[in-house]
């Protein structure tokens, strides 16, 4: 154990849906109780199931897998957010954690104020934190409004303030789970050299989710996999990218879950943007116009139409249709589907694929998580301010 910075035994975490934990106590809640869940019996599901894992100090872990796999479960485990159901986390050293925008500051104290609060949180004496708070603003780039209340950030400015916060001060491990996609190209650019540096320079052990697989290329000097809550691959971050992207892509794969009366038609999807795989997609400037080509190939010999639809955070944004009247359906012909710029703000947003035929009486075929991919802010604050861009979910 002396030379590892995490370890993870048998770590599993249950979860019932429509919890008690949402009891406002209102009447409204207590029919809604009443009619969604029959007496004895409890609907649970496992996000995590007898996980097992060592990272060493030192290293940069990257974790991939399609969402609802179990990433984001685990990172709140290991930040003491959450506990296991089972088994157990040993976290050697300080854990600093920035897992997405809203969390690890308080909302009503300036940014000065919440550097000095997460510094206490670590244990760190004042003169510790004077000795590198200088650095942090400076990294950051907020000092302008480092003594106003964080809640009138935007979200680039929070991000950039929290990653400064967690990268400079002193902890021995550090997790990140995708938010530094909110950040604008420049920022995202510091923010991985950063993490590169104090890993050299200080052995600082740091777990990143993202889904930017190229970045976790670029980055990681390791990686793992999740899927429904289990580890199904590790070792270096081109064997993991090709795994997982196995996992989506391939002819046959069970992985996409095709659902609908024609589900067992469908033989494989790719999917490219912008001319590149999926997998491969770097992260996608807001102002850039995304072109979707999806190319599928099936046995349905019917006239129909093909959409996908583009969701944040488990939320429908959109749907896009690739014809406006039913044609034949062509198996392996590649359709096309435009994004215009400026409509999606910085974040990640994952894809669905289906296709519904004329006539429809239940003749179609759907998958939700078919990939995903993110995009990032290339404008500057003061737009991100008047909410530059036409869809967030967040």
């Amino acid at each position: 154990m002396s030379n590892l910075a995490i370890k993870i035994e048998s770590l599993g975490k249950r979860y019932q849906r429509g919890s008690a934990s949402n009891d406002d106590g209102s009447f409204r809640h207590w029919l809604s109780k009443l009619f969604r869940t029959r007496p004895g019996k409890k609907d649970t599901f496992w996000a995590l199931k007898e996980l097992q894992l060592d990272v060493p100090a030192g290293e940069i872990l990257g974790m991939v897998g399609r969402n609802g796999s179990g990433k984001s479960t685990l990172l709140k485990i290991l930040s003491g957010i959450t506990p296991p159901t089972t088994g157990r986390a040993i976290l050697n050293g300080r854990v600093a954690s920035l897992l997405e925008v809203g969390t690890g500051f308080h909302h009503e104290l300036s940014g000065r104020e919440n550097i000095y609060l997460n510094g206490a949180i670590l244990g760190m004496r004042r003169a510790e934190i004077n000795a590198c708070f200088d650095e942090i603003v400076d990294f950051s780039g907020v000092g302008e409004f480092i003594d106003t209340k964080v809640k009138h950030y935007s979200s680039g400015m929070y991000v950039r303030l929290a990653f400064s916060v967690a990268a400079h001060l002193r902890t021995d491990i550090l997790l990140i789970d995708e938010v530094l996609a909110v950040g604008d190209a420049e920022f995202q650019k510091r923010s991985l050299g950063k993490m590169n540096e104090v890993v050299r320079d200080s052995g600082r052990t740091i777990v990143f989710v993202s889904h930017d697989l190229p970045v976790i290329r670029q980055l990681c000097t390791t990686a793992i996999g999740l899927d429904s809550g289990k580890l199904f691959t590790s070792g270096s971050p081109e064997k993991v990218i090709g795994n997982y992207h196995d996992s989506l892509l391939l002819p046959g794969s069970s992985k996409i879950q095709w659902r609908g009366q024609l589900a067992n038609k469908v033989a494989a999807l790719t999917v490219n943007i912008n001319g590149q795989a999926l997998s491969d997609v770097p992260a996608i400037p807001a102002s850039q116009t995304l072109k979707i080509e999806c190319r599928i190939t099936h046995e349905v010999n019917l006239a129909g139409k093909l959409h996908i639809a583009v969701y944040r955070q488990g939320t429908r944004l959109f749907t896009i249709q690739d014809r406006k009247i039913f044609s034949p359906l062509v198996s392996g012909d590649i359709s096309l589907f435009k994004i215009a710029a400026h409509r999606l703000r910085p974040g990640n947003y994952q894809l669905a694929f289906g296709g519904i035929t004329e006539f429809d009486q239940g003749r179609w075929f759907y998958a939700e998580d078919v990939g995903s991919f993110t995009v990032t802010a290339d404008w500057k604050d003061d737009n991100d301010r008047i909410n530059f861009g036409w869809i967030n979910a967040s």
